[in-house]
């Protein structure tokens, strides 16, 4: 991956639209990951640049990503997303995804196991009180470490807004013992 500037990373974190995707950026480089996990792509765009962020603070690391969506079969209310094409896009930014697709609730379920360790996870929700994962909850501590960091996504009140909200360790452990309802 070409590296990143600083002033690139300036105008990104300090100055890009909407105002909002700037504390992802900032984020990023405080927390410097490694292993990214995206539960639900909520725009590429953000997505490379936040990997570029990501390896710009990464001295000379690989960068680990992985992607999980719906890709083509995303509800009509949403932009679409083909696989080939999110492949093609990270690619071309000389990213080497796994994008798995699928609901991110069920198939966290298979590969939670390969991601342990992962320092930053990102969950999209369509809204501020929405569950992204519902049952998988039980398998996102297993995938952190004492220095992971979650956060979620969700819609701002303007459009092209988000709304980012980091969980903590209580609150993902609470989640991940609630009782779910099981499908008879």
């Amino acid at each position: 991956m070409s590296k990143l500037s600083r002033l690139k990373y300036a105008y990104w974190a300090y100055f890009s639209k909407p105002k909002s995707v700037r504390q992802l950026y900032r984020c990023v480089a405080r927390q410097q990951p490694r292993k990214v996990v995206e539960l639900g792509i909520r725009n590429l765009a953000d997505t490379v640049r936040l990997l570029q962020v990501a390896d710009r603070y990464a001295e000379g690391e690989p960068i680990s990503y992985t992607g999980i969506d719906c890709f083509e079969m995303r509800p009509a209310d949403q932009p679409t997303l083909g696989l080939k094409q999110a492949h093609q896009t990270l690619k071309q930014a000389e990213l080497r995804p796994r994008l798995l697709p699928g609901e991110p609730a069920t198939a966290l379920a298979g590969v939670a196991n390969s991601l342990l360790e992962t320092d930053l996870v990102l969950l999209t929700c369509e809204s501020a009180d929405s569950d992204p994962l519902g049952d998988a909850w039980f398998y996102l501590p297993r995938m952190l470490h004492g220095g992971s960091v979650v956060l979620q996504i969700s819609p701002g009140v303007e459009p092209g807004e988000i709304q980012l909200a980091q969980l903590d360790q209580v609150e993902i452990e609470r989640r991940s013992r609630a009782p779910r309802r099981r499908a008879a």
